[in-house]
C-alpha cells in the first residue's frame, strides 16, 4: 500500500503529464488551424487566378470570334463586289456582241443592196 504522500506525488505527476498533453494538444490544434487557414487562402487565391484566366480566355475567344465574323463579312462583301463587276462585264460584253452582230447584219444588208444594184 502506497502512502498518502506517494499517492499525492503520483497524482501531482499525473496532473503535470495531463497539463503537458493538453498544452501539446492546444499547440497542435493551433498549428492545424493555421495550416487550414493558409490552405484556405491558397485555395481562394488559386480559384481567383483560375477565374481571371478563364475570363481572359473568354475575352480572347470573343475577340477572335468577332475578328473572324468581320473577316467573313469582308470576304462576303468582296465576293459580292466581284460578282457585281462580273455581271457588269457580262452585260457590257453582251451589248458589244449585239452591236457587232447588228453592224455585221447591216454590212450584209448593204452588200446585198449593192449586189442587187450591180446586177
Amino acid at each position: 500500500i502506497e502512502s498518502q504522500s506517494q499517492q499525492r506525488v503520483n497524482l501531482s505527476h499525473v496532473a503535470e503529464i495531463r497539463q503537458e498533453c493538453e498544452e501539446k494538444l492546444r499547440l497542435e490544434e493551433q498549428r492545424f488551424d493555421e495550416r487550414w487557414r493558409e490552405e484556405q487562402i491558397r485555395f481562394k487565391e488559386e480559384r481567383e487566378r483560375l477565374n481571371r484566366d478563364f475570363d481572359k480566355m473568354r475575352e480572347r475567344e470573343k475577340k477572335i470570334r468577332a475578328n473572324a465574323e468581320m473577316k467573313i463579312k469582308e470576304e462576303q462583301k468582296k465576293t459580292q463586289e466581284e460578282q457585281d463587276r462580273n455581271k457588269e462585264s457580262l452585260i457590257l460584253y453582251e451589248a458589244k456582241e449585239k452591236q457587232m452582230i447588228m453592224k455585221h447584219a447591216s454590212r450584209v444588208k448593204t452588200l446585198e443592196v449593192e449586189n442587187a444594184k450591180s446586177k
